[in-house]
């Protein structure tokens, strides 16, 4: 392989030259390049270098941004250029056009991989390059057509893996969830190979070699090829659910879950639950624990302090040495602090309640507990209900957003209740917070929340450049439309004029391209377009999101919600407005007090948004099954993850909060947050209009926080 590496450069060392004496040399720093083999890499400067002595380099590195610099190589010594090259961080999508931004039509040694998963990040290379590429889950063939079409010579280090011993990487998700326990059978071995409980996983395969990807509990399978269809991260899907399918389970599971207080448990399918009455308990019974003992199969209480200890319930086997194995307790709808099976925290007490005033105890386990309440009904849920909230007297710990009035002081919502926000806030300066990013990937690359909270600590910190790069690294490592989605609504959050932003969202169109067209497509698509002012493509994308909300039951309300944009659309341009095909309605202004917009990440995502006005009077759109199970799946078939709200006069002056709770996801098996896009537009269609727009991510279920408060 040297021998052949020194005669590719003797060939190609003049080729790749800009200018006498000088050599043009770009290098792929996006996050899909951080597995090369560098040292591959360094063999062929070292073997261009020997040949080349005396040599200028007119050197970029690139991903969504790009850095330009010059190095000057003095008696085939390259160590300056060397260190350099080995300081850079691997982040972002590469944006591929900057090459030609900083060399034209010129020869360009590309050091990269190539990796394009969207077809509007046009690769465009001068004819007589060289493109070097070390990292192993590259598409070859790709590169091969590359080259081919750009008639530059290409030196593949893909294709020459040739290590008995060698390991192939990844991470396997199964329907966009890392999956453990995925087995890996290599064609010609007898050994089978399983991902760890993170979806990892490493095999002994070599180029060519043939894999049987399968899961017996996902009833998947799959043929892959080394060097053709692997790459670091595969996505299969499962062979159970259908979208429809799992819209029915929901709608079984929540049909009886909503009104639990208030129902008796009749022969429902798909969920498994168990209650008794408090009719049912002896006069003798003066602790919860002690009434529960022994009436529900397959319900264990802890009694090693010499009396049952609800707080300590197992429902589950303990199915995990690390984490908590026992049971929620809901007493009247209100999750109740949990013990812990592995220490570090107080034991829950339920001493509290007399069980005399118990109504009724129900049991839920499996999907009926996840539906419910997420990753914390996981080992199962108590559900007890008081004699006093069954007769509607209510009690005090429940929800503040059940009353038709707000008296309480909800908790302002911050980013450090974020996990990796606040593990870069605890840093004692940027730079340490930069470093512990890079650390956090280590073992996090495949966690999207890390990529996410990090862009909102590095915009709060005033490092767009480095925000961009993590949002555009999601981009890169993960393909689900939810987690995709996440990330564009923080693209639109930003407000920039730097060339990094205006690269931003040219990457951002190529996604939602790859996304599958819905309403939130056509409404995302419009959205980038206005902030780039091409307002006569935004309106065009209002057009196309108008034709889909037609088939939508939510016809009016998301019609309106267009309609509002296309006018502002058009009172921001001349062009708009003497357009004749336009309809006049549309070019009279229409003045509103406030207008309010929130769009959010997960059609199944399940919460509420309240606004409390000057009299402290409550109302609360939910997002949930409770909304009606026609309309909630509406959203997920077409779209439209939007809600509006308009304040019309000044006829109730004063303080309005903004109040949310994150209920859960009704997909028990996403670990994706809710993200809301949150958009105030004051004074809307006068000539002071002014627009505030931020993304919050929540992920505390059952909490009540203020979104924000707006003096009218």
């Amino acid at each position: 392989m040297r021998k052949l590496v020194v005669v590719l450069c003797c060939c190609l060392a003049s080729a790749a030259f800009g200018q006498k004496d000088s050599i043009n040399m770009a290098w792929d720093r996006s996050i899909s390049m951080e597995n090369r083999q560098i040292q591959k890499d360094f063999q062929i400067l070292d073997s261009l270098f020997g040949l080349w002595k005396n040599v200028h380099i007119r050197f970029v590195d690139f991903s969504t941004d790009k850095a330009t610099k010059s190095f000057d190589i003095s008696n085939a010594n390259w160590s300056e250029l060397k260190t350099y090259i080995k300081s850079l961080n691997y982040s972002g999508t590469a944006l591929y056009s900057q090459i030609n931004d900083v060399f034209g039509k010129q020869p360009v040694y590309i050091f990269s991989g190539l990796t394009n998963r969207y077809k509007k990040n046009k690769i465009r290379i001068s004819p007589k390059s060289v493109i070097v590429n070390s990292n192993l889950f590259s598409d070859q063939r790709a590169l091969q057509r590359t080259a081919l079409i750009s008639r530059a010579r290409l030196i593949d280090y893909s294709a020459n893996k040739t290590s008995e011993n060698s390991l192939v990487n990844g991470a396997v998700f199964i329907d966009n969830i890392p999956t453990p326990d995925v087995q890996f059978l290599i064609n010609g071995l007898d050994s089978i190979f399983n991902s760890n409980s993170q979806g990892v996983f490493a095999i002994p395969a070599r180029i060519g070699d043939s894999v049987l990807v399968t899961s017996r509990a996902y009833l998947t399978s799959k043929w892959l090829v080394v060097g053709q269809d692997f790459t670091d991260q595969l996505f299969l899907k499962s062979g159970i659910f259908q979208l429809d399918e799992v819209i029915l389970t929901e709608e079984k599971a929540f049909g009886f879950l909503k009104g639990q207080a208030d129902f008796e448990f009749t022969n429902k399918i798909g969920v498994a639950t168990q209650k008794i009455s408090g009719d049912d308990f002896g006069p003798i019974n003066t602790d919860v624990g002690a009434a529960v003992q022994g009436r529900f199969s397959g319900v264990q209480i802890n009694n090693a302090s010499g009396m049952p200890d609800l707080s300590k319930i197992n429902m589950r086997t303990n199915n995990s040495i690390l984490l908590n194995n026992y049971g929620l307790v809901v007493i009247d709808g209100v999750p109740q602090q949990q013990s812990s099976s592995v220490g570090g925290s107080p034991d829950a007490k339920f001493d509290f309640i007399d069980p005399n005033q118990i109504a009724e105890i129900e049991v839920l386990k499996g999907l009926s507990a996840t539906n419910r309440y997420g990753s914390l009904g996981s080992n199962g849920v108590i559900l007890i209900t008081t004699k006093s909230a069954k007769a509607g007297l209510g009690v005090s710990k429940e929800s503040n957003l059940n009353k038709n009035t707000f008296e309480q002081t909800a908790q302002e919502w911050s980013t450090e209740n974020l996990m990796y926000y606040s593990l870069l806030s605890a840093q004692g300066d940027l730079q340490s917070a930069i470093n512990e990013y890079f650390k956090l990937r280590q073992t996090n690359a495949f966690d999207a929340n890390l990529y996410l909270q990090a862009a909102q600590f590095f915009v709060n910190h005033q490092q767009d450049e480095l925000a961009i790069n993590c949002l555009t690294s999601i981009f890169e490592k993960f393909g689900d439309p939810i987690t995709l989605k996440s990330a564009l609504l923080q693209v639109i959050s930003l407000n920039s004029s730097s060339q990094y932003y205006k690269n931003l969202l040219l990457l951002s169109e190529a996604v939602l391209t790859s996304i599958n067209p819905s309403i939130d497509r056509d409404y995302l698509m419009y959205q980038l377009n206005e902030k780039k002012e091409n307002f006569k493509d935004a309106y065009s994308l209002l057009q196309s999101a108008e034709t889909k909300i037609e088939g939508s039951i939510r016809n009016t309300d998301l019609k309106k919600i267009i309609t509002r944009d296309k006018k502002d659309l058009v009172s921001k341009s001349e062009n708009l407005k003497n357009d004749s095909q336009i309809p006049a309605f549309l070019k009279s202004s229409t003045s509103l007090k406030m207008r309010v917009l929130f769009q959010w990440n997960n059609p199944l995502a399940a919460f509420d948004i309240s606004i409390v006005n000057p009299s402290k009077q409550l109302f609360t759109f939910k997002h949930s099954t409770d909304q009606g199970i026609n309309e909630f799946s509406d959203e997920v078939r077409v779209g439209g993850s939007l809600k509006e709200f308009e304040f019309y006069d000044d006829s109730i002056k004063g303080d309005w909060q903004f109040l949310t709770e994150f209920k859960g996801n009704l997909d028990p098996n996403s670990s994706t947050p809710l993200l809301l896009l949150c958009t105030f537009i004051s004074n809307f269609g006068s000539s002071n209009q002014t627009k505030e727009q931020y993304a919050i991510t929540l992920n505390e279920l059952n909490k009540v926080v203020k979104i924000t408060s707006v003096e009218l």
